[in-house]
């Protein structure tokens, strides 16, 4: 807002930042989560989020994750290796043998370099961009991802 000269009190910009804790999931993600999940899946969350604000979206998501990290964990933002070497170290499993999954090219690029799969959501088909660690998998949403993952 102050790139763009617009004028906003503390108050509101507090409110504005307290929104993501209230996003919903997009309406095939749950279906295809629990689809997934069937399937034998376990299901995790890497987030740039803070713990506080990961336990306040819980009920907006929807959903209970075999595992919720923050990267206070870590205590470095993705995409830091350390982020997702945290994240492997808590699930227990071989980066090898996960499967990063996100929306955002940078964080693809984090998990594949650190030597995770990755399966890019590309809801927006925006381009990927120019990089060595391309993704694994490129689906339109979750449903398409749960139906390549069957």
């Amino acid at each position: 807002m102050d790139r763009c000269d617009i004028a906003y009190t503390q108050d509101e910009a507090r409110g504005l930042v307290a929104e993501i804790e209230k996003l919903k999931p997009f309406p095939d993600v749950l279906p295809a989560l629990e689809q997934l999940r069937s399937g034998g899946y376990k299901l995790a969350i890497l987030s740039n989020g803070d713990r506080d604000m990961l336990e306040t979206a819980k009920p907006h998501i929807g959903f209970a994750f075999d595992h919720v990290i923050s990267v206070e964990e870590a205590g470095y933002f993705k995409p830091h290796w350390k982020t997702y070497a945290t994240a492997e170290h808590m699930i227990g499993t071989n980066r090898s043998e996960i499967l990063f999954v996100a929306n955002h090219a940078f964080d693809c690029i984090g998990a594949k370099s650190y030597g995770m799969r990755t399966a890019f959501i590309d809801r927006r088909r925006r381009p990927f961009g120019h990089t060595p660690h391309q993704p694994d998998l490129v689906v339109a949403n979750f449903a398409e991802l749960a139906r390549a993952l069957a």
